[in-house]
């Protein structure tokens, strides 16, 4: 039961590595061209609640 449990932690956590990685190439490549401003904050915020999100399941 618990190894299952790590397994898919494990699953979890990648997705949530590559998603975050792709959404800050995004996040560049939209500094870069200079339309920065209602993308990022969103991103931004997002990114905020996933933290959270992972620091209380840590606890």
């Amino acid at each position: 039961m618990f190894s299952g449990k790590k397994v898919l932690f494990e699953i979890w956590w990648s997705f949530v590595i590559h998603v975050t990685s792709m959404r800050i190439a995004l996040w560049i490549r939209m500094i870069m061209s200079g339309q920065v401003a209602k993308l990022s904050w969103l991103t931004f915020c997002t990114f905020q609640l996933i933290l959270m999100e992972l620091r209380s399941k840590r606890l």
